[in-house]
């Protein structure tokens, strides 16, 4: 849920500049979680304590049931423009075949902070055999054979349908096949099955292994079924031209100067939510807020500069916001929760339910629209 957090925060933000973290990993050395130094317990936005969670106001209270900012008409503070066959320089939409490696390194490593994407069902490839180097979502289930009665028996850990935390979970694993990422030579076995075929892999564990010293030496049996292969040059050649040219267009906005005014209620509440944003990004990685600040954000000055350099994002992110409400009031649009779900299985997430209970239905519609609209400029720009 943490990461889902993360992800639709992203989104909300619109323009998180600051949003990357670029600091050392969670948890090593160079992350000093001092325990003995007593947390900050006022509210650094200055915000009392009696004032409701900015959580709870920008998912449910500030946001009606149609996804729009509750009393605030957006088109009362933005000049509307001509944001249809807008001109996209070739410079910005040209990727390379080196970036899209790049990216795909960045999410394979188990060493990066970069979050692997859930791929969209277009980019999943449910005919393609398995091939030496494929990204592939397969399902397992192992088992060890009991030392007294013989009986293929599962062990704990060996199990894709149960998530890191104990829950249920029916995402299935993603691999690269072809690569020792799992015990002994699992992962090339998978090579030429093809989406739907099952089959039992025999692996050794090696005479040492610090893990699970019980394992030591054993031979183990995985149920391996094989979900779909993923087309991931095709994915991020799209995700990252769609990113450079959403940063252009945004950008192109605010050079325009289409924003008149910004409320200052709205302006308040958009710092709020972006000191929120980062709040939740130092929990996710589990870094104290002074970490994150000088090596994640790599601010310097501390809480004092922190806030400082957040009421200047939030100026852009509140501009950017009024700016996606007033396209969304012009175009009169009206999304159904059938919209919101559709937008949901898009990005990758099956489960509605717990996401439109952990962020309720008018917060969904928002960034569903949002989404919309952005891939309406994209798709209706001019690519020189």
């Amino acid at each position: 849920m943490k990461r889902l957090l993360a992800l639709l925060l992203a989104v909300a933000m619109i323009l998180s500049a600051a949003g990357c973290v670029r600091g050392g990993q969670p948890g090593g050395e160079d992350d000093p979680k001092d325990t003995s130094q007593t947390q900050q317990t006022t509210d650094p936005t200055g915000f009392d304590s009696e004032t409701p969670d900015p959580i709870d106001q920008y998912s449910s209270i500030d946001v009606d049931e149609n996804g729009f900012w509750e009393g605030l008409v957006a088109l009362d503070h933005v000049t509307m423009f001509e944001y249809k066959g807008i001109e996209i320089p070739n410079e910005v939409h040209t990727i390379t075949a080196e970036q899209v490696k790049e990216a795909i390194e960045d999410v394979e490593n188990p060493f990066s902070q970069a979050r692997e994407p859930r791929y969209p069902e277009k980019y999943r490839n449910f005919q393609k055999a398995v091939e030496d180097g494929d990204r592939v979502n397969i399902d397992y289930i192992g088992s060890m054979q009991n030392e007294e009665t013989n009986e293929w028996e599962e062990f704990e850990g060996g199990n894709s349908f149960i998530g890191p935390y104990g829950e249920p979970s029916t995402d299935g694993a993603l691999v690269t096949a072809g690569t020792p990422a799992f015990i002994d030579d699992f992962l090339w076995q998978i090579i030429g099955m093809k989406p739907g075929e099952t089959k039992d892999i025999f692996v050794h564990f090696p005479d040492e292994y610090p893990q699970n010293p019980a394992f030591e030496g054993r031979e183990a049996k995985f149920i391996v079924t094989i979900n779909f292969t993923v087309e991931v040059e095709d994915y991020w050649f799209n995700e990252l031209k769609r990113i450079a040219v959403r940063k252009y267009i945004e950008n192109d906005f605010f050079i325009n100067d289409v924003v008149a005014t910004v409320p200052e209620f709205f302006l308040e509440m958009t710092f709020k939510s972006t000191v929120t944003h980062h709040e939740q990004e130092a929990s996710y990685y589990g870094m104290t807020m002074s970490y994150y600040i000088s090596d994640g954000l790599q601010i310097e000055g501390g809480m004092e500069a922190f806030l400082a350099e957040m009421r200047k994002e939030s100026e852009t992110v509140a501009r950017a916001r009024l700016i996606y409400q007033a396209i969304a009031e012009e175009m009169k649009l009206d999304f159904s929760e059938k919209e919101v779900f559709d937008f949901l299985d898009e990005v990758g997430f099956e489960d509605y339910e717990a996401v439109e209970e952990f962020y309720g239905m008018p917060f969904l519609k928002q960034v569903a629209m949002q989404d919309y609209i952005v891939n309406y400029i994209i798709d209706n720009a001019v690519y020189l």
